[in-house]
C-alpha cells in the first residue's frame, strides 16, 4: 500500500513491473575455479548449517564457497580448517602457503 502522502492518481507503475532479464544468472556471475568443499561436506555427511558452524562463518558465505563465487580466503581458511584438511587440498587453484 501507498502512503498517501505520494497519491495514486499519477504514480506511473510500468517501469516497476519490467520483466527481468532473460540471461540466465550464471552467465552474469564469473565464478571461480571449483573446490572441493562440498564433496567433503558430502563426505563427512555434514549439513550446511554445521559446517558453518564449524567454521564460525556465516551460512550464506559457506554457500558461496561451495559455488566458488567470490569471498575472503580467511573464511575459506576458516572452511579447510573445520573440515580437517589442508587449504591447497581444498581449493587446489589458490596459493598454498600457509601465513
Amino acid at each position: 500500500m501507498l502512503p498517501y502522502a505520494l497519491g495514486t492518481a499519477n504514480l506511473n507503475l510500468r517501469p516497476l513491473l519490467r520483466m527481468p532479464s532473460r540471461r540466465p544468472l550464471v552467465n552474469r556471475i564469473a565464478p571461480k575455479a571449483p573446490n572441493r568443499v562440498r564433496s567433503l561436506r558430502l563426505d563427512k555427511a555434514w549439513p550446511k548449517a554445521k559446517l558453518a558452524r564449524a567454521a564460525g562463518i556465516a551460512l550464506g558465505t559457506l554457500d558461496r564457497i561451495e559455488r566458488g563465487l567470490s569471498t575472503r580466503e580467511d573464511r575459506r581458511r576458516a572452511v579447510a580448517r573445520a573440515l580437517g584438511v589442508p587449504y591447497a587440498s581444498v581449493f587446489p587453484n589458490e596459493p598454498a602457503d600457509e601465513g
